[in-house]
């Protein structure tokens, strides 16, 4: 399957959406969260292709499970060294291990992004065996939409309760991944009109905030979504813009490092966080910069850890194919 360089590009806009979000910056911080971690469920789903039997199946969640958890812990475990490091208390290893293996909203912090990992490997595994064994596709949507609603419902109880592995964010993540597979041939085929339109209507939703006729927040971590129809109609929007600035620039400069920010947005989320908080307590600077320097530190991370196998293996999950074909090749 041919790689859209496109989607690799607005990828990079996400990813440098979610790096400056945490760069302590209040409006970068209220304006970028309505939007940049749903569009990463909604690419998952512009990128799923139907899993047709049990056998597919299982590969498929295998592989999943390998390239998502291996980093995960590998990442986690990384950045607890380089906590140690800091705080030099080895009696809060334990504690800071078995959060990390609950997840969600028990870590904070360094690894205040991990959360997203697993709800992301929840949210995918879900799709997959739903749309393996359900074949209709009013069935699914349905789902969707009663999850939607749920999620809504569950936000406005305002939850006290951690749940492990932020598997309750599932119930509106499912929703956004959906919607991308669903909207494969209008994302690929994305018009100038569509973009005019969301323009228009995030200009509308900026102004009412910033005047006060509405408050809209949106954080998945602290299930914070309870704006019904916005929750849809913002991130779709966002969506939408980014998206096709991501085809227009396809062939340009800009194109290229943003190409390059959104393959490795894997390893910018897990290490940029860590980075700044660093970053901050040794340089005085505007907290920009701050964001744009740890952008830029944890994408040289990301090409030092390509460069040997055990890192490909440990911070990215993957497998060397000849060393495994090789292999295969002796046995038989």
């Amino acid at each position: 399957m041919k790689r859209n360089r496109w989607l690799d590009i607005a990828k990079g806009f996400f990813i440098c959406s979610i790096v400056f979000s945490h760069s302590g910056n209040n409006t970068l911080h209220h304006y970028l969260f309505w939007f940049h971690v749903p569009a990463f469920f909604m690419i998952a789903g512009f990128l799923f292709k139907r899993i047709d039997n049990q056998h597919d199946l299982n590969i498929w969640t295998a592989k999943k499970i390998r390239r998502l958890l291996i980093p995960y812990v590998s990442f986690g475990l990384l950045i607890l060294i380089v906590i140690q490091m800091q705080d030099y208390n080895l009696n809060e290893i334990p504690i800071y291990i078995q959060n990390l293996f609950i997840g969600g909203q028990f870590i904070g912090y360094h690894y205040g992004i991990f959360w997203f990992v697993t709800a992301f490997l929840i949210t995918q595994i879900l799709f997959a065996y739903l749309t393996t064994y359900i074949k209709s596709d009013v069935i699914i949507i349905t789902i969707a939409a009663a999850s939607y609603i749920l999620a809504h419902i569950y936000s406005l109880s305002q939850p006290t309760i951690k749940i492990p592995w932020s598997i309750d964010t599932v119930l509106i993540t499912f929703p956004y991944m959906v919607l991308g597979y669903y909207s494969k041939n209008i994302i690929d085929k994305i018009k100038m009109s569509y973009s005019v339109i969301a323009v228009f209507i995030i200009g509308i939703v900026v102004l009412l905030d910033r005047y006060n006729f509405i408050r809209y927040d949106l954080d998945l971590k602290v299930n914070l979504y309870n704006h019904l129809a916005l929750d849809l109609i913002v991130p779709i929007s966002c969506v939408v813009i980014i998206l096709f600035i991501s085809k227009k620039v396809e062939n340009s400069y800009i194109g290229t490092v943003f190409e390059q920010f959104g393959k490795s947005s894997m390893s910018i989320m897990y290490t940029h966080v860590s980075i700044m908080i660093i970053l901050k307590q040794h340089i005085e600077l505007n907290v920009v910069l701050i964001a744009t320097m740890s952008l830029l530190i944890s994408f040289v991370i990301h090409i030092l850890m390509k460069q040997f196998k055990i890192t490909e293996f440990l911070f990215f999950g993957n497998i060397n194919k000849k060393v495994k074909y090789e292999k295969q090749t002796r046995s038989a």
